[in-house]
């Protein structure tokens, strides 16, 4: 599946969420809101956050889509970092609980990076004016919030929260946010009004509809708002200031005092209130969550990748009980690739959860596949036309074997006749099996894996393979598919020589080197102790196949893939360890 992030706006009466691609990009009809009581008891916000998290995560399944991020954006003060709520005018339920393992609980273990609102309002509403470098946000709600931008950067302080706040700045002996505030509206007009006001939004109808004491207010709020904010646009060399919150949706009762106020800073050309403010929210903690990660991204380290883990019939139990993959029948395990039918996650550090593909930025044109791979039972005689193998035998029976080509040149018609009368076993090269043995297998060349051999499999991305013969086995009830027309045309013969000069047609490398042709290099290295790989280009990959210890400071145990991209330079390994390292 493709990966997807899930963008949230935690609100105090609804929460708001839809899904983005990992360019960006809002997924068509996935908008989604939840309503909450933010001054509810804990026994019903938590319940309302996880209904909304199973409805996103199922319709992002119904859409080809998993989520791998959560981005949200909530209000202060919160603790950034730990995801833990320090609020006390709303949500005081929440009042320090990490919230990450709600998300955990009904998601699985995806990362959640949590913005706040003001911030993530002001990365959105600025991504429609991208030329405008230095910017400022307001947010006019049940409180009164604010962010900066500055050359494209939204500013933040040591703790994830805006770098410059307002709210409690003093103002006319109380704070800006008793006099800036859905609050401070609503206290304002019913300290001087004949009949009170319910909320906000009834002192602007008020207004709209002639009440001079309601017009005063939301004036006498501009005015104030432009004494609170004129020094810092001023310092800062704003040039554009947005506006949000509830209240910023009565902002024709308030333009021309907040104009008329800021009229000093020279830089202020533009003065707006978003035109979504649900999607602002929405679309800026997401900007900034794949901004971030790009960031992180910069700077490449050896990733854990979760292997694809494929059941077919001749499969056996060892993958999972020997090489730490989920228990059960498991044939083939897929510890590198990118392929229609597979494609791994990674499981450590800033890309955690992302597919491959997408740190890539492609699921087009990887190079190569390498799968370890538990024949239980004989596979099928077989034949590649598009693809280079190789086999590195890791354990194997005492008696195991498998088919490396034909014992004498191939003849169409005696093949043809062999499979018709059931003896084609009898032209079959079968060669005994010992853990450390190399097997190189070029396009064309008949081959099979034997009962009773584990093997790591290195070889081009293609899982096309023609089926010749499958000794009569049913699958379902229903003999598997072969291929006999397509192999006739693909089978080739091979002498010793031919293969071992294909194995390594760009030379013996070192003493480890166990192949080395122009589709992939492969090095069996022992660690005892430590030693120090070099990243080559444009990657290595690491597979364990026995001990354990550390890789750049990770754990890695018998069974575990790592991706070393191209620029992670030199990655220290200690312990004592079996690999088996690959390259383009």
């Amino acid at each position: 599946m493709r990966s997807c992030i899930f963008a949230l706006d935690i609100g105090g009466t609804f929460l708001k969420a839809c899904l983005f691609d990992q360019s960006g990009t809002l997924i068509g009809g996935s908008f989604d809101r939840e309503p909450v009581d933010s001054n509810g008891p804990l026994s019903e916000v938590k319940p309302a956050y996880q209904k909304l998290f199973a409805r996103m995560r199922d319709m992002a399944r119904s859409r080809g889509y998993e989520i791998s991020a959560v981005a949200a954006d909530t209000p202060g003060p919160f603790d950034f970092a730990a995801g833990m709520s320090k609020m006390e005018h709303k949500y005081t339920a929440l009042y320090g609980i990490a919230l990450r393992p709600w998300f955990t609980e009904v998601l699985g273990d995806v990362p959640v990076a949590f913005l706040h609102d003001s911030s993530a309002f002001l990365c959105g509403v600025s991504s429609l004016h991208p030329e405008i470098r230095n910017c400022a946000g307001v947010m006019i709600g049940t409180g009164l919030g604010f962010a900066v931008m500055q050359n494209g950067v939204i500013q933040q302080n040591e703790n994830g929260g805006p770098a410059y706040s307002i709210f409690r700045l003093p103002c006319r002996g109380l704070t800006a946010e008793d006099y800036v505030s859905a609050r401070a509206v609503v206290r304002r007009y019913n300290e001087q009004a004949p009949l009170p006001a319910a909320d906000a939004k009834e002192v602007a109808d008020r207004a709209l509809a002639g009440d001079a004491v309601a017009q005063d207010v939301y004036a006498s709020m501009g005015t104030v708002l432009a004494e609170v904010i004129a020094p810092t646009l001023k310092k800062l060399g704003t040039q554009a200031l947005y506006l949000g919150g509830q209240v910023s949706k009565s902002f024709p009762l308030f333009e021309a005092t907040l104009r008329e106020g800021l009229r000093e800073v020279a830089t202020l050309t533009r003065i707006e209130p978003a035109e979504d403010l649900d999607m602002a929210h929405l679309c800026g903690v997401t900007s900034w969550y794949l901004q971030s990660e790009k960031k992180s991204e910069m700077n490449p380290y050896p990733m854990k990748l979760e292997a694809v883990c494929k059941d077919i019939i001749w499969g056996g139990t060892q993958l999972g009980e020997q090489f730490h993959k989920p228990s059960g029948k498991i044939a083939e395990a897929w510890e590198l690739t990118v392929h229609p039918e597979g494609i791994n996650r990674i499981e450590n550090g800033a890309c955690k959860g992302k597919l491959l593909s997408d740190y890539l930025g492609t699921d087009q044109n990887f190079p190569i596949m390498i799968k370890l791979i538990d024949a239980c039972d004989r596979l099928s005689i077989q034949v590649h036309p598009v693809k280079t193998e190789m086999w590195y035998i890791v354990d194997c029976k005492p008696d195991a074997k498998l088919v490396y080509g034909l014992k004498k040149k191939f003849d169409e018609a005696e093949f043809r006749a062999a499979l018709e009368n059931g003896t084609v076993e009898e032209l079959l090269n079968f060669v005994p099996v010992h853990p450390g043995d190399v097997f190189f297998i070029p396009q064309g060349l008949v081959h099979a894996i034997g009962a009773g051999i584990l093997i790591a499999e290195i070889q081009e991305n293609s899982n096309v393979t023609y089926r010749v013969y499958d000794y009569g086995r049913l699958q379902n009830g229903k003999p598997r598919e072969l291929h006999v027309e397509q192999a006739m045309k693909t089978i080739k013969d091979f002498t010793d020589e031919q293969i071992e000069a294909a194995r390594y047609e760009c030379g013996r490398g070192s003493t480890e080197t166990i192949a080395n042709c122009p589709l992939f290099r492969v090095d069996r290295r022992v660690v005892q102790g430590k030693t120090v790989l070099h990243a080559a280009d444009p990657f290595t990959s690491v597979i364990c196949l026995n001990g354990e210890g550390t890789i750049g400071g990770e754990t890695i145990v018998k069974g575990d893939s790592f991706y070393l991209p191209n620029g992670c330079g030199d990655v220290t390994v200690e312990g004592k360890l079996e690999l088996i390292l690959t390259t383009k």
